[in-house]
């Protein structure tokens, strides 16, 4: 399960607008006192990890069965989706390589069989992993 700091974010906002709301509404507490929390109006929007450049690509999602008797099935979704990926994460590589800075490019790292490069996804910052064969990254984008 990914946990998505900004969708926590946007709960948290939401509870705390209906909050407001019932307050707004009424004030009282069932003993006839008022209540003592004052909602604030400087809750700041949730931000992505990186501030880098984003490039959107479509997709439809196409999900693989393998089943015991050795049959694969195929299930295609309905709705396209959509991705954004880091426009600049082959820079990141490349400064990676020469042990140069790239926390601020869309490379996050790179282990021995794949690289992971900074997407979101749902409004969600998540890694895309991509295999890399024999050293050599494989480019599919």
């Amino acid at each position: 399960m990914v946990v998505c700091k900004r969708l926590l974010s946007r709960l948290l906002l939401s509870l705390l607008q209906l909050n407001t709301h019932i307050h707004s509404t009424s004030n009282l507490c069932t003993d006839g006192k008022k209540f003592t929390w004052r909602p604030t109006s400087d809750i700041a929007a949730p931000v992505h990890a990186r501030n880098t450049e984003m490039t959107e690509y479509e997709f439809t999602h196409i999900t693989a069965v393998y089943k015991t008797d050795s049959t694969v099935t195929f299930a295609t979704s309905s709705k396209t989706e959509c991705i954004s990926i880091a426009s600049n994460w082959a820079e990141g590589e490349e400064k990676w390589k020469g042990e140069k800075e790239y926390h601020k490019t869309g490379f996050i790292g790179q282990g021995f069989t794949k690289q992971a490069i900074y997407c979101w996804f749902e409004d969600c910052d998540m890694a895309l992993t991509q295999i890399i064969l024999g050293g050599v990254t494989v480019k599919t984008m």
